[in-house]
């Protein structure tokens, strides 16, 4: 019995790892995609064409994204993930980050904004936290109206708080009310399964100081009427 209890298991290990390399093949290939599809973004198109190109960019964006994140929990739980920290300037920081998120930002027509002290300043893991953020501004776009904000400031507790803001409807209750959870829950009749907030919330826990993690905040309203995610580090 306990030999059938070690092959059983050695069987999920090896379909574990097994899924972890198809989802990394999965993630190269819409990497493809998303470059044909930022290609053809800069060709000339009717309306409708555009309107069908930019649901595209979005959606194999938002699925890059999550292969992305199975990835790093699939790392967490194995090999274990780790923040290795150190000092960047914020404002390059999030220039970067609209940077790698233009070609959406583009395709939906919007308009971004910055606001940061120049010579801000922090210790943090650079590709984990932009990593959050492009997930902060891709969800941002899918709901904007118009515009987005991305503002950087020190908090009272001596923590930095990078924000993204929105002009779109904001979140929904119930997502500002599992807020905390863990498990988060899934929706069927809204596809949502938490994932993304899930992936944020691990990465700003990776970073620790003087005993204090990092973590998200999510709120309605602010600078913009729309979702405010901001990401606490310490």
């Amino acid at each position: 019995m306990a030999d059938g209890s070690r092959d059983g298991e050695g069987h999920a290990a090896r379909f574990t790892d097994l899924l972890a390399s198809t989802i990394h093949d999965m993630k190269n290939s819409l990497g493809l995609v998303l470059n044909g599809l930022e290609e053809l973004a800069c060709q000339p198109a009717g309306e409708a064409e555009h309107k069908t190109l930019q649901s595209l960019q979005f959606e194999a964006k938002k699925l890059s994204n999550q292969l992305i994140q199975l990835l790093s929990f699939y790392k967490m739980s194995h090999a274990g993930l780790h923040a290795h920290c150190d000092e960047y300037e914020i404002e390059d920081l999030l220039v970067e980050s609209l940077l790698r998120e233009q070609p959406l930002l583009d395709a939906a027509g919007l308009a971004a904004d910055l606001r940061v002290d120049g010579d801000l300043t922090w210790m943090l893991d650079r590709e984990l936290i932009l990593g959050v953020l492009g997930n902060a501004i891709g969800n941002a776009a899918r709901h904007a109206r118009s515009r987005l904000l991305l503002a950087a400031e020190v908090g009272g507790r001596g923590e930095l708080r990078l924000v993204v803001q929105d002009d779109g409807p904001g979140f929904p209750a119930g997502i500002l009310a599992q807020q905390g959870d863990a498990d988060g829950g899934i929706r069927f009749d809204t596809g949502h399964t938490g994932l993304g907030l899930s992936f944020c919330a691990l990465i700003a826990g990776l970073h620790r100081r003087q005993g204090r993690c990092g973590r998200i905040e999510l709120a309605n309203g602010g600078v913009l009427p729309g979702a405010r995610f901001t990401l606490i580090l310490p």
